[in-house]
């Protein structure tokens, strides 16, 4: 599918691809958006845009890291995007996007929400689109830097209850979440940082298409991401914190199953030790005989266990 969208003197059109005119006159801004296209729509990036054959190579092509290439009468920046956040679980999904003069060209694969945030905008107000094709990039990827913004803030969540757990119920499984988070977080982390070195590449080398106010933009762009990266690194600190937490709660709940069971062998001894002596049946011990000798020694069986209780209960030891 493809949509256009043409700015004239801040008046939106949406003329069809059959008639359009590319590059579009002075004064005029066009965008153009492929979005899952066929390979006859796809076909248009060399018979209609006259686009470079390596840069329709790296539009058609999936699965690309981060990038940015220059023609000299354009440049092309590839990009990746959360198409989904669900179950804790993210998808990408690639976004190309080229820019000229007087126009931007995206392409892409998958119906992405940053690319349907921004029609809606444009729709609402042109002069999005009217200020020029640098300002209009800057915009696009503002929003794509926020949905990053917005899914880590939900891992901030996530981490937060799983710290709870390891408090409260330390199991096993934990430890399986929080290294499937820190995957998750360190693939984020890498794709941010290559797309930030793609626009500080862009800003450095600098373009003809792009002003000093559009620059200013970039740099705000370059911000977000940046935002991101950050409190990614604070996430990945907090899981390192948290995989400390559990080990330190299974340590102490061993700790404490050891002191009890501890108490417990020690309390037995004294009474395994008088036991043992009044089974070792000699034939003279007087006790034997006495009709007062069994509840006599379980009475002090029970007088020595207590005194011991009492006495790891003052320590503190139980």
């Amino acid at each position: 599918m493809i949509k256009t969208y043409l700015c004239i003197n801040n008046t939106l059109e949406s003329p069809p691809i059959e008639k359009l005119v590319f590059p579009p006159p002075e004064g005029q801004v066009l965008w153009v958006d492929f979005e899952s296209p066929t390979e006859e729509e796809s076909a248009l990036l060399t018979s209609l845009f006259q686009f470079d054959a390596s840069a329709v190579h790296v539009c058609v092509e999936p699965y690309k890291c981060p990038m940015l290439e220059d023609y000299h009468d354009y440049f092309l920046i590839a990009t990746h995007c959360i198409k989904e956040f669900k179950e804790r679980r993210v998808k990408f999904a690639e976004l190309d996007i080229l820019v000229g003069k007087n126009y931007v060209v995206t392409f892409h694969d998958e119906k992405l929400k940053e690319i349907d945030e921004l029609s809606n905008r444009v729709k609402k107000d042109p002069d999005i689109l009217r200020r020029g094709p640098d300002l209009f990039l800057s915009e696009l990827l503002d929003f794509v830097a926020t949905n990053y913004l917005n899914v880590i803030l939900h891992f901030d969540r996530w981490i937060n209850e799983l710290e709870e757990k390891a408090l409260t119920t330390p199991v096993p499984e934990l430890m399986a979440s929080l290294s499937s988070l820190r995957r998750l977080l360190t693939r984020i982390r890498r794709i941010v940082l290559q797309q930030s070195d793609v626009l500080r590449t862009l800003i450095l080398e600098g373009h003809i298409f792009i002003s000093k106010k559009g620059e200013r933009h970039l740099r705000d762009a370059i911000n977000h991401f940046s935002r991101v990266i950050n409190i990614i690194e604070s996430d990945l600190e907090a899981i390192s914190g948290v995989r400390e937490l559990y080990m330190i709660t299974i340590s102490n709940r061993t700790n404490e199953v050891i002191k009890v069971l501890t108490v417990i062998a020690t309390i037995m001894m004294p009474l395994t030790l008088i036991t043992g002596i009044y089974g070792m049946n000699f034939q003279y011990m007087p006790e034997l005989q006495s009709p007062y000798g069994y509840p006599l020694v379980l009475v002090m069986m029970a007088i020595i266990a207590g005194a011991m209780l009492s006495y790891f209960k003052k320590k503190h030891w139980i």
